[in-house]
This record gives structure tokens, C-alpha cells and sequence, in this order.
């Protein structure tokens, strides 16, 4: 199956001489593999006529064109596509009851676009972009039975609430001119402001205005504004972002009780860490950038990193914070969690390392860092006690943060320079492991 995608941002006809369609063989036999818009003057390309030759991509100026093969299975797997040289994408993740679903993927992939699917901002084309809608049925009738069908349905239905954490915060203060309190109350539908305020630590930023507040202060409102709509199903688009770590295991638990109260849960994140500790299942989602999008299977997130390292042969290392949630996530990788011990076996990943930031590297490298909170307290002891951190390396280490009472993250080693990390920091970690 052959895609041909114009990435219409950048195509600029007023500006070429139309090299795309002079160049292109098919067209010089007189086969209209590529006919020029009227009105636009911009290419658009016939799939079943194109030979993939790859001149048009060559020859454009403005690198605006994409055509690539995928595999002809994927035929009739398209959920949406957006016009003739548009963007598509192949399958869906399915929302589970009780569960949280995680999508991975770079940019462009078709994440949010999968969100407004789901959501129902977004009525599936299952590829045929020339109509405006279709009707609920044939859509639904072309999935498989299984939950995803089955959801799609309550979609159709309008028999499912859904509640939708957006991806760009930083847009907040342009939608909303007021204090936070009085955004948090005019959504509050489950009247459980103050619980989450607490829970998410805000109480403190509920009379600033929203203009006023930190990246980190705005996500947190975000998520609280989420989570006090009433719905059965939500959705949080890189809900991390802009949060330190002791954050971001704050709503990982928040959002993990969504799931315990019976809702279902998808969160898109690029933090594959929080997404092993966040969610019961993964979904990867790749391709090319702008142009198509493949969503996997649903995976267990460990299941997932242990059959990558198998498959490649290469180590598993894991770059962390110094603090002892990220020691727990570490030792969740390498071991096991403790309510998955029966299936560690095909979850945990023993030969995993620890290449993250050390209590040793707080002290050698003289990284800014912060005191330890009473719970962070609390949990390295706890750790002392765990036969995951039996070793003399790990006891000396957490022995150390407990007296100098310190704490830090990766972005500590940027007080060094944006290429200390990669340039000088990684490789002599690597160097002492023997990597």
C-alpha cells in the first residue's frame, strides 16, 4: 500500500516551478500520477498511480512531500484519514474499564488525533476522507467485537461522559482571564474541589490569577479541572510535563484511584518510566511524522522493556532522578513490583542497571538540589528494609542522601551546560559500568 502525503504547511507554490509535476515520469507519459489544484496551485497525488520513484520528494524545494509503503495488512485497518494526501492512522487503543491505558509515541504520530476519536470530537472516516459523516454503524460494524467496539458504541450512543485533560497548558490563561478557584468552580461537577486541591497540592494558588501560575502550578490545575468533571472516561495528554518527580508520583497515584473507582483511563505520555508505573497496559504508537500513524497491540509497559532488550541484545539502562521514587521505579524494572510478583518472571528485567543521578553525584558534581520532605524520608528508610536494595552500593548510597538530606534531578546537571549530560556526564557513568 502506497501513501503519498503533502504536508500542505510547507508547499509553496507561488514560490517553485512546479518540479514535482514536471519531474514526475508517469506525468511525462501522460499518466495524471499528479494533477495541480485550480485553485491552489499545490500537487495532488494519486496513490495507485504513483510508482514510488521518489523524484517529486527530490526534486521539491520546500521538502513538503512524503511517499512511503506500508504494508498492504494495514489496508483495511484505517480508522481516520484526513484528505486524499493527508495524514492517517491505522487502529485504535481501546479505553478498559477499571484499567489505565498508556499511549508512547513521538510527535505527529497521531496521539491527539486518536484522543479526538475516542472522544468523539472526531468521527472515524475509516480512510474515505470525502465524507463528512458517516453513519455510526458501518463505522462500528467495521471493528472487531471487543471492547473497543463496544465503547465505540457507548460513543455513538452519547451513553458515555468523557472528560478530556488537553496537551497544551501554557494556552490556559488565553481561554480563561480569572482566578483559579473561580475556573476550578465553574467545572467542579462531582463537588470534590477541596479534596483535590489538596490532593494536588494547589490549595495554596486558588485565589492567583491563572495568568499568574508556573507551568507546573497550571498543569496541576489542568489535571484537577479534569478530574472534577463527572465522567466515566478520561483522558490526560502529557499529564507530567512540567512536573518534577515527586509531582509526577503524586498523580500517578491520583489518577491510578480514577481507575480503582471503576472509570476508564488513557494518558498519553512521553515518560515511558511514569507510564510503567502509571498504567496497566501500553500501546506504542509509530510511523512517520505527518504522515501516517500505527498503533500496537495494547502491552504490559515491562513486558514491554523486557522483550525490546531481548529482542536487540542491547542493556537496559535506566537515567533517573536521585530521590527514592525513582529508585522504586528502577527497582520496579529490574525486579518486579510487589502486586505483579507472581509474573515477574515475564515482566521484570534482572539485568537492568541504574545509570540515573546518585546521592554521590549530589555531593561530587555540587548539584543544586532540595531537602528531603518527611515522606521522602519515610520511603528511603522503607527502602533500606527492601531485599531489592540488599546490595553494599545501594545501602552506602541511600545511607548518604539520609545524612546529607538532599535530593535532586536529572535537570540539576544543566548548571554545567546543555551537552554536559551526553557529553561528559552519561559517558563516564557508562565507562564505569564497563558499557
Amino acid at each position: 500500500m502506497r501513501v503519498a502525503v503533502l504536508l500542505e504547511d510547507r508547499c509553496s507554490p507561488e514560490k517553485c516551478n512546479a518540479e514535482c509535476w514536471v519531474f514526475c515520469p508517469p506525468v511525462r507519459n501522460g499518466i495524471e500520477c499528479i494533477i495541480l489544484d485550480d485553485s491552489s496551485g499545490k500537487p495532488i497525488i494519486s496513490e495507485p498511480l504513483c510508482i514510488g520513484c521518489g523524484i517529486c520528494i527530490n526534486k521539491c524545494p520546500f521538502d513538503s512531500l512524503i511517499i512511503t509503503n506500508l504494508p498492504e495488512e494495514l489496508e483495511g485497518e484505517m480508522t481516520h484519514r484526513y484528505d486524499q494526501n493527508g495524514f492517517r492512522l491505522f487502529r485504535l487503543p481501546a479505553p478498559r474499564e477499571k484499567q489505565v491505558v498508556g499511549i508512547l509515541g513521538p510527535n505527529g504520530m497521531g496521539k491527539s488525533t486518536a484522543i479526538n476519536l475516542l472522544s468523539g470530537s472526531i468521527q472515524p472516516n475509516l480512510g474515505d476522507w470525502t465524507i463528512n459523516s458517516a453513519e455510526w454503524n458501518d463505522i462500528i460494524e467495521s471493528f472487531p467485537r471487543g471492547e473497543l467496539r463496544d465503547y465505540l458504541q457507548l460513543v455513538a450512543d452519547d451513553g458515555v461522559r468523557i472528560a478530556v485533560k488537553p496537551q497544551y497548558i501554557d494556552k490556559l490563561p488565553k481561554i480563561f482571564d480569572g482566578k483559579a478557584r473561580e475556573l476550578l468552580e465553574k467545572v467542579d461537577e462531582r463537588g470534590d474541589l477541596i479534596e483535590y486541591a489538596e490532593l494536588l497540592a494547589i490549595t495554596h494558588i486558588l485565589d492567583r490569577n491563572i495568568g499568574q501560575l508556573s507551568g507546573g502550578e497550571l498543569q496541576r490545575v489542568a489535571i484537577c479541572a479534569t478530574m472534577l468533571k463527572e465522567a466515566e472516561v478520561y483522558f490526560f495528554d502529557e499529564p507530567s510535563s512540567y512536573l518534577d518527580i515527586h509531582e509526577r508520583m503524586r498523580i500517578v497515584k491520583i489518577i491510578q484511584n480514577l481507575a480503582e473507582m471503576g472509570k476508564r483511563v488513557i494518558v498519553v505520555e512521553h515518560d515511558l518510566a511514569i507510564l510503567d508505573v502509571l498504567c496497566d497496559l501500553l500501546h506504542i504508537v509509530y510511523g512517520e511524522r505527518a504522515a501516517f500513524g500505527i498503533f500496537t497491540p495494547a502491552r504490559s509497559t515491562r513486558r514491554f522493556l523486557q522483550r525490546m532488550h531481548q529482542a536487540s541484545g542491547l542493556p537496559l539502562l535506566l537515567f533517573t532522578d536521585a530521590d527514592p521514587w525513582s529508585y522504586r521505579i528502577y527497582s520496579s524494572v529490574a525486579y518486579g513490583a510487589i502486586k505483579t510478583a507472581h509474573i515477574s518472571h515475564i515482566l521484570a528485567t534482572p539485568t537492568a542497571r541504574y545509570l540515573g543521578v546518585t546521592p554521590s553525584d549530589i555531593i561530587n558534581y555540587e548539584l543544586p538540589a532540595d531537602e528531603l520532605t518527611d515522606r521522602d524520608k519515610s520511603a528511603l528508610k522503607s527502602i533500606l528494609t527492601d531485599p531489592r536494595f540488599k546490595s553494599k552500593y545501594w545501602r552506602s548510597e541511600i545511607e548518604l542522601q539520609l545524612e546529607i538530606n538532599r535530593k535532586s534531578e536529572q535537570q540539576a546537571l544543566a548548571k554545567y551546560g546543555l551537552d554536559f549530560v551526553t557529553k561528559t556526564y552519561l559517558p563516564a557513568k557508562l565507562k564505569e559500568m564497563g558499557i
